[in-house]
């Protein structure tokens, strides 16, 4: 038997739909802008910020040239939407931006049936259970604390945090490191 257990957070534990194409959501998302003074028309606001989503993976690229597939902290392009309109904004203020785009593309979000159960199950024997997720860091903590799963990891890790994908070497590397596990020990 094992004794860790490497779990990915979407499609895994939590089953969601997103759609971020939805006129709805831009039309939503260019309100909150508007609200601190950034004015877009919701057409030009998913442009603009499609256009700085492959700014900011090229840059990443850049960087990193051995990277072949990048994810960026889309905190950076939320707060560039503003900066690009000479407004300046707060942290909290950018990652609530970041809470409502993706509060307004779910279509829904719910935990998979037994999931619960395999992770009491799990700590019960003393196991250690770790995530390891592509995803944006200001989008999965909500999450994870909307179903109380924090408390049941050991360690997570999360793909924006370093730049790049869970699948590639690099990632998988930093975060047998940081917890300091042996490939031939965890599920």
């Amino acid at each position: 038997m094992y004794n860790n257990y490497i779990f990915d957070l979407y499609g895994t534990l939590i089953d969601i739909n997103t759609d971020e194409w939805n006129d709805d959501l831009w039309k939503k998302i260019a309100i909150l802008y508007a609200y601190k003074g950034a004015h877009y028309t919701y057409d030009e606001l998913n442009e603009e910020y499609d256009r700085l989503v492959q700014a900011e993976k090229k840059a990443v690229l850049k960087k990193s040239p051995d990277t072949k597939v990048v994810d960026i902290k889309i905190e950076k392009v939320f707060r560039k939407l503003f900066t690009q309109k000479g407004i300046k904004v707060t942290k909290a203020e950018v990652l609530f931006i970041a809470e409502a785009f993706r509060c307004y593309s779910t279509k829904y979000i719910k935990l998979y049936d037994g999931v619960l159960d395999l992770l009491d199950t799990l700590k019960a024997k003393g196991k250690k259970i770790y995530l390891l997720s592509n995803a944006q860091r200001s989008f999965t903590e909500n999450e994870l604390n909307m179903f109380d799963l924090t408390k049941y990891f050991d360690g997570i890790c999360i793909s924006s945090t370093k730049n790049v994908l869970n699948l590639t070497k690099n990632i998988s590397k930093h975060f047998l490191t940081v917890t300091d596990l042996k490939r031939a020990s965890q599920l």
